[in-house]
């Protein structure tokens, strides 16, 4: 007897070889002709790329999250330590809708840089966030009365530049243009806090 150890039968008896090449399982719907990117959303060639990239980025976020330093229990409780000792309100149900988007979006930031071990408390519960782009680490500290008046010192159109002079009084940087090096993001994680300060 002759054993067949690389071909399969289907229902009509036609036999079909064993594919070997591990890929996504191809679905169902018409591909496409006028698909040629995978971009209409409703063909085969469109299912297969979508299961991939959910794969992808699935595989991505475990990656990210195996590189945390800190995980997100701790960074939430070193959230509130900072938030409490710069009496930060963090009551949001006394927030209007707008207020809370502000809110969660700038503490989403400040946990997401503990975790990554960007940003950490000192002694006294002030944030020191070390931007990947910078070199100087950064201290946040309380806003003054002269904080709010560094805003009047740039026009009402110019609200990057007013952040940036805010950030200045309110941390150890000298001056706003020493703020200009940093990368995009790192400069947007300023903002956030100086966002949760301003807003409490």
């Amino acid at each position: 007897m002759i054993e067949d150890k690389n071909e399969n039968k289907d229902d009509s008896g036609a036999a079909s070889a064993v594919s070997s090449v591990k890929g996504p399982v191809a679905s169902s719907a018409p591909v496409s002709e006028d698909c040629p990117d995978g971009s209409c959303g409703s063909c085969s060639k469109c299912g297969d790329f979508d299961a991939w990239k959910a794969d992808l980025l699935e595989e991505r976020r475990k990656k990210r999250a195996s590189s945390f330093v800190v995980d997100k229990r701790t960074a939430t409780v070193d959230f509130l330590e900072f938030a409490d000792e710069q009496r930060i309100n963090t009551a949001v149900e006394e927030f209007s809708e707008d207020e809370k988007d502000s809110y969660d979006e700038a503490e989403g930031r400040i946990i997401k840089s503990i975790m990554n071990g960007d940003m950490v408390l000192n002694e006294t519960k002030e944030l020191v966030f070390t931007p990947p782009s910078g070199k100087t680490p950064i201290i946040f500290k309380k806003p003054k009365g002269r904080s709010l008046m560094a805003m009047d010192r740039v026009k009402s159109t110019q609200a990057m530049k007013a952040y940036m002079e805010v950030i200045t009084d309110m941390t150890n940087v000298n001056k706003a243009n020493e703020l200009t090096a940093l990368d995009e993001v790192d400069l947007k994680t300023c903002k956030m806090v100086i966002q949760l300060f301003l807003g409490s």
